[in-house]
C-alpha cells in the first residue's frame, strides 16, 4: 500500500506537469482547446514552463479563499482573476482561421442546391 503522502505528491505532481506543459507548449489544456481558449502573456508571447507553473499554483489559491476571488470578475475590466493579474496573463478566445471549415460535409450528405425550394 502506498503512503498517502506519496500518493498525494504523485497526483499533484502529475497535475502540475500537465498544466504547466500544456500552458507553455500549446497555450491551453485539452478542455480549453475544446472551448477554443488560449492562455497567453499580455505581450502575446507563449508562457514559459515557470509561468505555467505559476498559473497552476494560482489555481490552488481559489479553494483557500472559499471562492471569494471569483468576485473579482465583475471588478476587473478584462475579467482576469488574481492569478492572471499577478502573472500578467490573459485567456483569449481563438477564432477559427479563415477558410478552415470546422463542420466539413460528409460524402453521404446531399449537395446544397442553389435553387430555393418551394
Amino acid at each position: 500500500m502506498v503512503h498517502p503522502f506519496w500518493r498525494g505528491l504523485v497526483v499533484y505532481g502529475a497535475a502540475v506537469l500537465y498544466c504547466s506543459l500544456c500552458f507553455c507548449r500549446r497555450r491551453a489544456t485539452w478542455g480549453q482547446r475544446l472551448c477554443r481558449w488560449q492562455v497567453m502573456r499580455l505581450d502575446r508571447r507563449r508562457l514559459s514552463l515557470w509561468q505555467g507553473f505559476e498559473r497552476f499554483m494560482g489555481f490552488l489559491g481559489a479553494p483557500g479563499t472559499l471562492g471569494l476571488g471569483f468576485l473579482d470578475l465583475g471588478r476587473e475590466p478584462n475579467r482576469r482573476l488574481a492569478h492572471g493579474r499577478l502573472a500578467h496573463k490573459a485567456v483569449v478566445r481563438v477564432r477559427p482561421a479563415a477558410g478552415k471549415n470546422w463542420a466539413k460535409p460528409r460524402a453521404t450528405d446531399p449537395a446544397p442546391s442553389s435553387a430555393p425550394s418551394s
